[in-house]
Formats: C-alpha cells, sequence, structure tokens
C-alpha cells in the first residue's frame, strides 16, 4: 500500500503506545492520555520519525491519502510502541 506524507513516500506502520508527555508544549492536546495506550501511525519520513494519533482511524486514512495538510492530525509525543499491528510500508 502506498503512504506518503506532504505528497511524498513515506514508510507507515500502525502501531499500539504509550502516549508521554510534552512539557515544552504547555498545551499539549494529549496531556489527559499520558501513560495510556493509545492507537497510532509511525510515520518515517525525510529521515525522522514521528507518530500521529490513529485512535479513530484518522491518522491512517491520512497517509495513505497524500500526507497533505488538507486532512488535520494530532502528533502524538510516544514513551514506547508496545505493538506494531501491521505490516509496514
Amino acid at each position: 500500500m502506498k503512504t506518503e506524507w506532504n505528497y511524498e513516500p513515506c514508510s507507515a506502520t500502525r502501531v499500539l503506545v504509550i502516549v508521554d508527555d510534552a512539557p515544552e508544549f504547555p498545551s499539549y492536546w494529549a496531556r489527559d492520555l499520558i501513560g495510556k495506550e493509545r492507537f497510532a501511525v509511525e510515520v518515517i519520513y525525510n529521515g525522522q520519525t514521528f507518530y500521529i494519533d490513529d485512535e479513530d482511524g484518522s491518522g491512517w486514512f491520512k497517509v495513505t491519502n497524500g500526507g497533505g495538510p488538507e486532512y488535520r492530525h494530532g502528533n502524538l509525543r510516544v514513551k514506547h510502541v508496545i505493538q506494531k499491528l501491521e505490516h509496514s510500508w
């Protein structure tokens, strides 16, 4: 399956993670989720690895539909990945 970030190829994997704090962001949207399990997408793009929320499937939708800014996403700080859920692309 083709996955993209900003309309460029990326590697993407659905994962189950433990959410971590992002103290440098006082308004971190996921602060109430710190320490809890959450579905996410691990994205590797341009040499960087980051995680976007996928609890409702929107993260996977984004990376499989071009990864452009027209699809909102929530960045997640991740303490650790519990499990990879599907094949990586």
